[in-house]
């Protein structure tokens, strides 16, 4: 249940010699930073909010807190990047303002055995750098890597069993109708990033440009057709952007991604909702067609909840939840992992299975 709308761009100026980078690509500007020695731990310390010092404590143990930037993610969120050192290795994690562990640094000895065979597979014949071992809302993990070959250096990502989620590529790596899209979409402008990602047999290429100092995104198909690009308020029809800020005033507002499907253009709205991501449609004049949310378990409905006991088998997590509000109808999509195995489950408000 990935969603290619909030998937991760790695930037391309990741150095395999700045360990203190894994991870990096969700990082924004830094903000204010601090800096301490292995002694100054609890002066340090003292400076983050409760729930942030809490996991930074858990994590260092007895190691050394190097340093601390207080910083902002891609959709604004305040996130803290994190420098230590641990049983004389030195490390990065990134926490969130409520103390979630986002990503931390991991070696290939610690990974999974499935995992630490994808990452000697996909960089075979390459230098390692890096891996930033990624936390999701219901503990699963998916793990950056950077590596270098033939004196490029570039990124991918896998999840817990070894699965190729995502590969950082190069604009002549990628089939000719992406090339020609691409090359029409960024023109004289700074083209960025290239990100192919596979979703089950669905794969896209994600793109970032950089126009007028603005740095935007786009996603092109494997046949070339655009399938969305990231667009400002001040872009939008008039009628579109007072439907923008009435969304912005239930949290805080992210990307706005607009997309063409038979001739019909559609606004996607990120808006952060506390822990919660609400993706919200609006047609052309403003109206709203559908809304996405990704939940934690605990924001699901006591009835779904229940219904779903008796219908897991003996193994199954759930990895992913989604409520979808279609004009009055809503259900709640509830992916579950066994290992490799993924399948999904979707119910009405009251706990009632509806069919594929």
């Amino acid at each position: 249940m990935r969603k290619s709308f909030h998937r991760l761009i790695i930037a391309a100026s990741i150095l395999l010699a700045t360990p203190a980078l894994a991870g990096a690509g969700r990082r924004g500007n830094a903000g204010v930073s601090a800096a301490a020695g292995p002694n100054a731990n609890a002066a340090l310390l003292q400076t983050l909010p409760i729930p942030v010092r809490r996991t930074v404590q858990a994590e260092i143990a007895t190691g050394a807190l190097n340093s601390v930037s207080r910083t902002n993610g891609d959709d604004g969120e305040v996130i803290y990047d994190v420098d230590f050192t641990r049983l004389g290795e030195s490390r990065n994690m990134t926490v969130a303002l409520d103390g979630k562990l986002l990503d931390i640094q991991v070696f290939l000895d610690e990974t999974p055995l499935p995992v630490r065979t994808a990452i000697r597979t996909l960089s075979q014949g390459g230098e390692l750098g890096d891996i930033a071992k990624n936390i999701g809302d219901y503990d699963d993990f998916t793990y950056e890597v950077e590596f270098s070959r033939d004196g490029a250096t570039r990124t991918f990502t896998v999840d817990d069993n070894g699965v190729l989620l995502e590969m950082q590529v190069f604009l002549k790596e990628t089939p000719p109708s992406v090339q020609q899209t691409i090359n029409a979409r960024v023109g004289a402008d700074i083209l960025g990033d290239i990100t192919k990602t596979m979703d089950g047999d669905e794969v896209n290429y994600d793109v970032e440009m950089t126009k007028a100092d603005r740095r935007r995104s786009f996603t092109v198909s494997t046949n070339g057709e655009l399938v969305q690009e990231q667009v400002f308020a001040e872009e939008l029809p008039e009628t579109v952007q007072k439907a923008v800020q009435a969304q912005a005033r239930r949290g805080r507002l992210g990307k706005i991604n607009q997309s063409t499907e038979q001739g019909k253009v559609s606004y996607e709205v990120s808006v952060s909702i506390g822990r919660n991501t609400c993706r919200v449609t609006l047609d052309d004049a403003g109206a709203l067609d559908s809304e996405e949310e990704d939940m934690v378990w605990a924001s699901l409905p006591a009835k779904v909840k229940i219904a779903l006991h008796p219908l897991q088998v003996a193994g199954e997590q759930v990895n992913d939840v989604m409520r979808t509000t279609k004009g009055t109808n809503t259900t709640y999509d509830i992916e579950l992992r066994n290992g490799p195995a993924r399948r999904t489950l979707t119910f009405d408000n009251d706990g009632t299975i509806v069919p594929p």
